[in-house]
């Protein structure tokens, strides 16, 4: 097999060699409709509309016939006809794309075939545009479609085997964005939609509209098309929260054998529970020690369009121009969050656990220790207790400016291509919250009093349920109304997340108010030029092989990335404003004044005065920065437009080194050729190429100087790719296909994860020292994956409109980025300099197997018998390669031959089959789903359809194991996270009136879809479930 592959390669490079080569998207696009809509020798107007379920989907199987790759398309009728509320959302009606709903504010990023958004390369009329993405994943730019509104394109075509003509970074494939065409649109189309969307959860009601228009001029030689889009943005998303599982027993690592018990629970009770449930006597016990419950509540709105002008100015010469944009702002948008947790550590004896619930084995267990099994119902004595308001403010904001002209005459097309584009997104995060906590293993505090009963169900909502309770275990809440707020708070430095009131307040008990934020700003630049050539020619040996064209073409591209980033903190504030009546005043919790808290589907959720609390957080915040600016030192920031402080580490911006600059420039050429034949009674067509792309890129990042001083250092890399590509399809039949494709394809690194500078984390302890260093060296060098991609399908098309195709598909992917930990003599002789001394490989006190400390003390610090734990983390391409493959099926038949009233039925299925091969060092792929499947059934008669869509993926991994070393987080937990099988039902039904006039309504979610996660193999270790509710649009369309 890889004989073949190779000698299958070698052979198109030689050939290559000698040839020009050929157009993109008109191969593809001819009929996909992108921006090389003249480049062909004869135009046709466009005069027929599509309309209805059955026509849209048989304009976009027509595209998949006539394409010369391997492509799957949704027509602009289609995008309209689903169900669907963003882009996303449409696309998940392709075979092999799934959609990932596990991120907030609706984002609707993809995978494809398996592989996630940073593999998927997206364009818009076949040329790139930068992405308003916060996204700093390692590979790629991510594909957040939730910002524009999907009825402003004319289609979306997703290219499975790109062509050498088509830009490369897409190892997944291409989804390409169309544009529309003024003077292929018929003249005098004016179109407006309205209609409104109704949120179950957030009880709101969000107006719709689009408007679309096409006009021509001059003798039809000017045309001019718009659509125009934009929907309000306010819903909800409740969360309940299991997210930390708390390991009781102490293991020698060495020898597995157990050491002792955590604090917070006896050896004796151990044992007993052990004996209970006869479990092995040297055996892990893993507590619940964390419940919680969220409402996400975003407000705002989202605006797109495009806008499209062509000029006819010869019978040869057409120029043009594209302009886009979207923005979608959600600035009113709430968490309000609360949380009874126990210390992570588990090193205060006053959180006693009482282990109440049957055990479950876990699939996890960590490096030495023995079998792991979870308990997902305890009780918790003097639990912390965190109600929090945190407020967000969010924009994405994109547009792109394409100028193009396309010149056709005799046997020669040229076709050329200007654009620029810009990008931003602008994420404020203020977290507001008041923490009553226990100490650590000092137990300087009195105890919070608290008692917390948890109940996971097991990921049961029926069974499951967080309460307090009094010292007999009765449900009970008065100790949370027993604090009091009202007293001497602390004002905080620049370097403080928080302010403490005094202990004697509440009887020596601690309570403390945070504000710990963040104001991030990535802004993206992108200018390109694009000129592509193509002769056709009539030559050949005979009918067995025609050469139909050469084509061979040049692209520039530079794009730039501005990383601003400021941590925000509670320096300054004004602490007089702390008081109960400002800090909770007359707020009232989302689930009060809109719908239940997961639409009452979890009865033993706690709510007003039961523990869930919430923080005046809109009113209070100008309470507390009033006079701000004169209670910070000279030389401190105020965090624009917080107006809180900016958080200072070392008299700096503590986010300093996350501020960085990129330009990374593109220089790409290509030479394809376009044939065809015929062996026997069997047509044969196809394409031949190879892609040469050189990639430069320069790094501006901040480094502190030797005195201290924050300056800036430059540096750079560049790799260059050559990438073949092969398309072949032979028609077997006048009703059967079949197509192979190889490709090699890259995928380059996000530019946002390579980070130039080098980030020093430093942990302090309870007593000020330094008790940890985390150290991540520059991610500047790492070089972008390649991969070797194949592809066989079979399609028949059974009858018009109708078919049933089949694929595989194979991907082998290397230089898959990772994170090399590095200690000893491994780590740069610079970077510890001043920081920490010599270090070595000892065996760990954790989870972790070895970990990297210092075999001697630095400095005045005190080295305890394990020595500072120090992490240096650097960025890598990694030896080993993922082999992804898999199988599409997709059947679309309609049913017309039926007598009325059953001819108006018909169908669409699609099932997608993925195989994933970990790498050998142990990287692997997140966010797969193994199985995948969509079923639409329709029927259309009379004016009337209705449409019912079901999304099904199986469980996938959402993250890995995160090791904590003090300078991390576990918000979420640190063990690894999968989502179980989900599912989702959606309805679109419309009525044509008149030939003018259509009202439709759709609905979202009718199976009340919830996501649940769990972690570390066992499905009875939930960590969180979340719930969106249904959603109703209704609407009038009216042709003018």
């Amino acid at each position: 097999m890889k004989t073949n592959k190779f000698a299958l390669k070698a052979c198109s490079a030689a050939i290559l060699m000698a040839l020009s080569a050929s157009n993109t998207i008109a191969q593809e696009a001819n009929n996909q409709g992108t921006n090389a809509s003249s480049n062909t020798k004869d135009e046709s107007l466009e005069v027929i509309e599509v309309t209805g379920v059955r026509a849209a989907l048989e304009d976009a199987l027509n595209i998949k016939r006539e394409a010369s790759s391997v492509v799957d398309s949704i027509s602009s009728a289609d995008i309209d006809a689903l169900p669907a509320l963003d882009l996303g959302e449409a696309l998940q009606a392709l075979p092999g794309i799934q959609l990932n709903r596990d991120g907030g504010n609706r984002d609707s990023e993809i995978s494809l075939r398996g592989l996630p958004g940073g593999f998927v390369r997206t364009t818009a009329g076949g040329q790139s545009i930068t992405t308003p993405s916060r996204s700093a994943g390692a590979a790629g730019a991510s594909n957040p479609f939730g910002a524009f509104e999907a009825g402003i394109f004319d289609g979306v075509s997703v290219i499975k085997s790109p062509t050498a003509d088509l830009q490369a970074g897409g190892v997944a494939g291409i989804v390409d964005l169309k544009f529309q065409r003024a003077l292929s649109k018929k003249d005098g189309l004016l179109k407006v939609d309205l209609g409104t969307r109704y949120e179950e959860l957030s009880e709101d009601f969000n107006t719709t509209y689009r408007v679309q228009g096409v006009k021509h001029f001059l003798n039809d030689r000017l045309g001019v098309a718009f659509k125009f889009a934009g929907s309000g943005q306010n819903y909800r998303r409740d969360t309940v929260n299991f997210t930390q599982y708390t390991n009781l027993i102490q293991f020698d690592q060495a020898t597995g054998e157990q050491t002792g018990v955590r604090p917070v629970i006896s050896e004796e009770a151990i044992n007993a529970y052990r004996a209970q449930y006869g479990l092995p006597d040297n055996s892990q016990i893993r507590a619940i020690t964390r419940a919680g419950q969220a409402a996400e509540v975003a407000g705002g709105d989202r605006n797109s369009g495009s806008f499209n002008l062509e000029f006819k100015a010869t019978d040869n010469l057409k120029l043009g121009m594209d302009y886009i944009f979207t923005k979608r702002i959600l600035d009113q948008s709430n968490l309000e969050d609360s949380q009874f947790v126990a210390r992570r550590q588990a090193d205060n004896s006053q959180q006693q656990i009482t282990l109440l619930g049957a055990p479950s084995s876990s699939g996890f267990a960590a490096p030495g220790e023995p079998q792991t099994f979870t308990v997902g119902h305890t009780r918790i004595n003097n639990m912390n207790w965190l109600p929090a308001n945190r407020l967000f403010q969010f924009t994405e904001d994109a547009k792109g400016l394409y100028l193009y002209a396309d010149y056709a005459k005799d046997d020669w097309v040229v076709d050329a291509t200007v654009s620029k584009s810009e990008s931003e997104n602008f994420f404020i995060n203020e977290g507001i919250d008041i923490r009553h906590q226990v100490d650590g293993n000092q137990q300087r505090w009195e105890p919070t009093g608290i008692n917390v009963e948890i109940n996971t169900g097991n990921g049961d909502l029926n069974q499951a349920f967080a309460r307090v309770v009094d010292d007999l275990g009765n449900p009970d809440a008065s100790a949370l109304s027993s604090f009091i707020y009202d007293g001497d708070w602390t004002t905080p430095n620049t370097g403080g997340f928080s302010s403490t009131l005094a202990d004697s307040v509440n009887d020596g008990r601690r309570v403390q108010f945070y504000v710990n934020g963040r104001v991030d700003n990535p802004k993206r630049e992108m200018d390109s030029t694009e000129l592509n050539i193509e002769r056709y020619l009539d030559v050949g040996f005979k009918d067995v092989f025609r050469l139909n064209s050469l084509k061979t073409g040049y692209r520039y591209q530079s794009e730039e990335l501005i990383n601003d980033d400021l941590r925000v903190g509670a320096g300054g504030l004004n602490a007089a404003a702390l008081t109960s009546e400002n800090i909770f005043g007359d707020a009232r919790l989302f689930v009060e004044t809109q719908g239940e808290f997961f639409n009452g589907k979890y009865p033993g959720a706690f709510g007003p005065g039961t523990g869930w609390s919430t923080i005046d957080s809109r009113n209070l915040r100008p309470l507390l920065q009033e006079g701000i600016s004169d209670r910070i030192p000279e030389g401190a920031e105020i965090a624009v437009p917080t107006g809180w402080a900016v958080r200072q580490a070392g008299g700096r911006n503590q986010f300093y080194a996350r501020n960085f600059g990129t330009t990374q420039d593109i220089v790409a050429a290509y030479l394809m050729a376009d044939f065809s034949g015929e062996i026997g009674d069997i047509f044969y067509s196809g394409n031949l190429g190879v892609r040469r792309i050189e990639t430069d890129n320069d790094f501006t990042g901040a480094f502190i100087d030797a005195d201290g001083v924050l300056q800036t250092r430059n540096s750079s890399n560049s790799y260059s790719h050559t990438l073949p590509s092969f398309n072949l399809k032979l028609e077997l039949t006048d009703d059967i296909i079949l197509r192979m494709a190889t490709y090699d394809g890259i995928v380059r690194p996000n530019l946002r994860s390579q980070n130039p500078t080098t980030i020093i984390t430093a942990n302090e302890g309870e007593d000020g020292e330094i008790t940890s260093v985390k150290v991540d060296l520059p991610a500047s060098d790492v070089e972008p994956y390649t991969a070797e991609n194949y592809d066989l399908s079979l399609e028949w098309y059974n009858r018009e409109g109708s078919a049933i195709s089949i694929g595989y598909f194979e991907k082998e992917i290397t230089g898959l980025f990772g994170r090399d930990q590095v200690c000893g003599n491994d780590i740069p002789s610079d970077v510890g300099e001043g920081l920490f001394g010599p270090t070595g490989l000892v065996p760990g006190t954790g989870s972790g197997g070895l970990e990297c400390r210092e075999l001697e003390p630095f400095g005045d610090a005190d080295l305890d018998s394990d020595g500072r734990r120090i992490t240096v983390n650097q960025a890598i391409n990694t030896s080993g390669s993922i082999k992804v493959s898999g199988y599409e099926l997709a059947v679309q038949q309609k049913l017309d031959f039926l007598p009325y009233p059953w001819n108006g039925f018909g169908g669409v299925f699609n099932y997608t089959k993925i195989n994933t091969d970990d790498s050998e060092d142990g990287t692997t792929l997140l966010r797969v789903s193994p199985e995948s499947y969509n079923v639409v059934g329709y029927w259309e008669n009379d004016g009337f359809s209705i449409r019912l869509t079901y999304n099904w993926r199986e469980a996938q991994q959402l993250s890995q194991n995160i090791i904590l070393d003090g300078t991390n987080s576990a918000f979420l937990g640190t063990d690894a996270r999968f989502e179980t099988s989900r599912g989702r039902l959606d309805l679109a039904a419309n009525y044509r009136l008149t030939s003018n006039l259509r009202f439709n309504l759709r609905a979202f979610n009718l199976t009340e879809d919830q996501g649940y996660e769990y972690i570390g193999g066992n499905q009875d270790a939930v960590n969180r479930i979340r719930y969106a509710g249904r959603t109703y649009n209704f609407g009038v369309s009216y042709t003018f």
